[in-house]
């Protein structure tokens, strides 16, 4: 399998989740054009369970889930930095609170030739 993992730039933002509810549907992310990778870091998630959801949840009719854990997924914890390999994109949701997470995209040469001035 090959892959780039050398990031000539880097683009970053920060993602409010609120919580699961109702009106509050799973996010998805989306990795913008270019992108060869990004690294994700739960930045504050007071009373929160933040999870990158399964795929399955594509499509699913989950409005109104006020647990995430039935759901299933990879539970997100402070303090720890996540990379991922690739341009993925994937679902994140909140319970008990809204939760913070920051987003780090890495460009290639090519993917930022129209990023940079």
């Amino acid at each position: 399998m090959s892959g780039q993992k050398d990031a000539f730039f880097l683009g970053a933002t920060q993602l409010i989740l609120g919580t699961l509810g109702a009106s509050v549907f799973p996010t998805i992310v989306k990795v913008p054009s270019g992108a060869v990778g990004l690294q994700m870091k739960l930045l504050g998630a007071s009373g929160s369970t933040v999870q990158i959801l399964p795929n399955a949840v594509s499509g699913a009719s989950i409005g109104g889930a006020t647990a995430i854990t039935s759901i299933g997924g990879y539970p997100l914890v402070t303090g720890e930095m996540y990379p991922i390999q690739g341009p993925a994109s994937f679902y994140l949701a909140a319970t008990g609170a809204s939760a913070t997470v920051a987003l780090n995209f890495m460009f290639s040469s090519a993917g930022a030739s129209g990023l940079l001035a």
